[in-house]
């Protein structure tokens, strides 16, 4: 099956591969009423430039293209004190406001108009997911497991009984590390005080590595674990897995509407064994 007629959200490379593989029960899910589904895939961060909304949709066996840009779309963001962030469409149905910065513990809502269609989602930002310190450590040998190489390890501590939700990104060298790769998502529901991630990748003496956090709703946890599951094939006969992760978008549409706090740590590979103690945003 063409991966164009199910792409599903046009962030995650990783969705479009595995629907490459699909069987034909999941086509009709993209469509209603005759027409293909809108994508709205919106990122409130706080921090300022990096926030956005896209507004796609999907793309028919036929076509050409994976997915068509909206650049027609009436979109916005408003805090819990009514201040309205119109956002602008960019390019390729991105719409952005750069005076727009999340602030954390503040419910923002999401409202999409096409034409006479409305859609809207709200979410509350959590706080940002603080580390305690990063560890490294080389691996001399390869197993099932590991490859040779420096291994990075995160530590952090609950704070109090609330559930943290998070998504890890990382940047090797500037770089991004490409999806699936890059999708790691982390939940402290069963860790004690004081835990550790060690991250499952190896790198080498000298490279520079940026770690980023997103705080992530519960709701948007579980809407990427699904999306995961979903590339893994995580799922059995008994248990098939649903046709779409669930949305928080309201109106038919699929995507998410993600608000994060983000914390950022940037280390550099060394061979000295170290201890990188109380690392800072």
């Amino acid at each position: 099956m063409n991966h164009k007629a199910l792409h599903i959200i046009t962030l995650l490379a990783f969705v479009a591969t595995f629907f490459a593989n699909c069987g034909e029960e999941y086509e009709a899910n993209i469509f209603e009423n005759g027409k293909l589904k809108v994508v709205i895939e919106g990122q409130l961060i706080d921090s300022t430039g990096v926030s956005y909304v896209r507004v796609t949709q999907a793309a028919g066996i036929t076509d050409s293209v994976e997915y068509f840009p909206i650049d027609n779309a009436e979109v916005s963001i408003t805090d819990r004190r009514g201040h309205r962030y119109n956002m602008i469409n960019t390019q390729n149905g991105y719409y952005r406001n750069y005076d727009l910065i999340g602030n954390v513990d503040q419910t923002y809502l999401l409202h999409v108009k096409i034409g006479n269609e409305v859609y809207y989602s709200h979410a509350k930002m959590p706080p940002p997911v603080l580390l305690d310190s990063i560890s490294m450590n080389y691996n001399k040998t390869f197993n099932f497991r590991d490859t040779i190489g420096y291994y990075i390890t995160l530590h952090s501590s609950r704070n109090d009984d609330t559930v943290q939700y998070y998504r890890i990104r990382l940047k090797v060298r500037g770089k991004e590390v490409d999806a699936p790769s890059n999708m790691m998502l982390y939940e402290d529901a069963h860790q004690l005080n004081k835990y550790s991630m060690q991250l499952p990748f190896s790198f080498a003496e000298n490279d520079t590595v940026s770690i980023t956090i997103y705080s992530l709703t519960s709701t948007a946890y579980e809407y990427y674990s699904s999306l995961q599951k979903l590339y893994n094939k995580q799922y059995s006969n008994i248990q098939p897995p649903s046709i779409n992760p669930t949305s928080n978008i309201v109106g038919d549409a699929l995507g998410i509407f993600q608000t994060s706090a983000i914390s950022t740590y940037s280390i550099v590979i060394d061979a000295r064994p170290m201890i990188y103690l109380h690392a800072k945003k």
